[in-house]
């Protein structure tokens, strides 16, 4: 099994890049997937030490976005029970389901390097 030291949806390509940029920056191991076909793929042989979720992503490639956190959550804790999530996004969706399921949330004015840091520094 593959282990990631963060796995992160996110499909806005600008950020993908940013996010992409991250293990020369921080020394950490970071894979990036754009929807959640992809993720469900990947939990299939990968783990994380933190999984980082945008709000709204497609299901599958050319798909639309939808507001797929809560169903990318339930997939994660189907394979990984104790896996640490975390939400990154500024919807108020987020912000309810974060409160609901009692997982961290993170604004996206906080700076993908900062934030990689931030949690890394928690694990």
């Amino acid at each position: 099994m593959v282990s990631y030291d963060f796995l992160v949806v996110e499909d806005d390509p600008a950020l993908q890049r940013m996010w992409g940029k991250m293990p020369l920056l921080t020394g950490k191991t970071i894979k990036v997937v754009g929807t959640l076909q992809a993720l469900e793929s990947m939990l299939e042989d990968a783990t994380a030490g933190c999984y980082i979720l945008d709000g709204k992503f497609p299901r599958e490639d050319s798909g639309r976005e939808d507001f797929l956190a809560p169903a990318a959550l339930e997939s994660i804790r189907a394979k990984h029970p104790d896996a640490r999530v975390v939400l990154y996004s500024d919807s108020d969706g987020c912000r309810q389901l974060a409160h609901s399921e009692g997982v961290d949330i993170y604004q996206k004015s906080i700076v993908i390097r900062d934030l990689v840091v931030r949690l890394a520094g928690q694990s």
